[in-house]
């Protein structure tokens, strides 16, 4: 049984592979085409050991920086899209505290993230429930960001 088992499971994670919805790839630095990989290393002088990963078209470099884990996401022309730095929730915002303790008081805030997009600076936050997650992106001012999808 065990064996029917683990092969279905195998054969599942294949199938879906090979549909496409599996769609992250690790890539080793020499993979990275020298345009993204300039583009980390200016943004982020002196960092080492990056980890790159490929989904869809976008490449994704994460790394240890200042104690903190960042990941930044960048296009085929080195454009960085976006970038995810590990946060505490002592980092967040009053404001987005304040619209946590107020529309999610029986939840408590287990992970948090600053994301860097356009321009602009969102807080992302994964707050446990009794039943499930909830995650959520808000704003500078508290609110939540209803057109920025959260980063996992």
């Amino acid at each position: 049984m065990k064996l029917m088992t683990l092969s279905f499971v195998a054969a599942s994670a294949f199938s879906l592979s090979f549909l496409g919805l599996d769609t992250d790839k690790d890539l080793k630095q020499s993979e990275v085409p020298s345009v993204v990989l300039n583009a980390v290393t200016t943004a982020h002088p002196g960092v080492a050991n990056i980890e790159w990963e490929k989904t869809k078209d976008l490449y994704e470099a994460e790394f240890d920086k200042d104690t903190k884990e960042y990941t930044v996401q960048l296009n085929a022309s080195g454009t960085i899209v976006q970038t995810k730095i590990d946060a505490t929730e002592a980092e967040l915002p009053a404001t987005v505290k304040s619209a946590i303790s107020s529309a999610y008081a029986n939840q408590k805030i287990d992970d948090v993230d600053v994301v860097e997009k356009n321009g602009r600076t969102y807080y992302q936050v994964e707050l446990d429930g009794k039943l499930k997650d909830t995650k959520l992106v808000f704003d500078e001012t508290g609110k939540e960001a209803s057109g920025v999808s959260y980063w996992d």
